[in-house]
C-alpha cells in the first residue's frame, strides 16, 4: 500500500502479521491542515448560500417592478391611442396630446429601466448560485483529502511489512505496508523427475515459508 496524501503519521493501528478485515483503519495521519481546508469551505458555502438568497430577493423585487412597469406601459399607450383619435376628430389640442406622448416616453423609459434590472438581478443569481456550486465542490474535494489521512484496508487479508513509523512523514506514492491475501495462493515449485510417480491430481501437499513458522496446505 503506498500513501496518497501528504502527513505526518499519528497513530499505527495494526502490527506485522496481523489479521484485518477491508476497511479496517491501519493508519492515521495528522488531519490538521485538510480539516483547516473543510472549514474554510463551509463557511465559503453557507457564505454563498446566503448570497443567493439575497440575490433571489432582488430578482423577485425587480420583477414586482416590471410588472408595475408594464402595467403602466400599457395604461399611457392605451390613452394616447385615445388621445390620438380624439385630436384627429379636433375634440382635444395638440399640446394635450403632446402631454400623453411625453407620458408614454416615460412611461417606456420606466419599462426598460426595469427590464435591465430584471435581467441583472437574474444575472447576479446566476454567479452566486455558481459560486455556491464552486464551494461545495471545494468542500467535497476537502473532505477528500481528509478521508485520505484515514489510510483503511483494502481488502480482507494480513498484513505483511510496514514500512514506516510513528511520527514519520509520508508524501504520496510512498510504500508504507503490504497486505496479503492469503486466502488463496498461487505456488510455482519444481519437483525432482524421480518424485513425479508420486504425485495425483487433487492431493494434498503442505508448504512452508521460509521466513515463517507457519504451514499451508494446498491441492495440486
Amino acid at each position: 500500500m503506498n500513501a496518497e496524501t501528504p502527513g505526518s503519521i499519528i497513530a499505527l493501528n495494526f502490527q506485522e502479521g496481523q489479521v484485518i478485515s477491508k476497511g479496517q483503519l491501519l493508519i492515521r495521519l495528522k488531519p490538521d491542515k485538510f480539516a483547516a481546508q473543510v472549514g474554510q469551505a463551509g463557511a465559503q458555502i453557507q457564505s454563498s448560500r446566503q448570497q443567493v438568497s439575497v440575490q433571489a430577493a432582488q430578482v423577485q423585487s425587480a420583477n414586482a417592478q416590471l410588472i408595475a412597469a408594464k402595467t403602466r406601459l400599457d395604461l399611457a399607450q392605451s390613452e394616447y391611442q385615445r388621445f390620438e383619435k380624439l385630436q384627429e376628430q379636433e375634440l382635444i389640442s395638440a399640446i394635450e396630446l403632446e402631454q400623453r406622448k411625453s407620458n408614454l416616453d416615460a412611461a417606456q423609459a420606466d419599462y426598460q429601466s426595469a427590464f435591465q434590472a430584471t435581467h441583472s438581478a437574474r444575472a447576479q443569481v446566476g454567479a452566486a448560485q455558481s459560486n455556491l456550486s464552486q464551494a461545495q465542490s471545494g468542500y467535497r474535494y476537502s473532505q477528500a483529502l481528509v478521508s485520505e489521512t484515514l489510510i483503511k484496508a483494502p481488502f480482507s487479508g494480513k498484513v505483511g511489512q510496514k514500512y514506516v513509523a510513528l511520527g514519520d512523514y509520508v508524501i504520496p506514492g510512498e510504500k508504507i505496508l503490504t497486505v496479503v491475501d492469503d486466502s488463496k495462493m498461487k505456488v510455482k515449485f519444481t519437483l525432482p523427475e524421480q518424485y513425479i510417480s508420486r504425485l495425483k491430481i487433487g492431493q494434498t501437499v503442505e508448504i512452508i515459508a521460509e521466513d515463517q513458522t507457519d504451514s499451508l496446505s494446498a491441492q495440486v
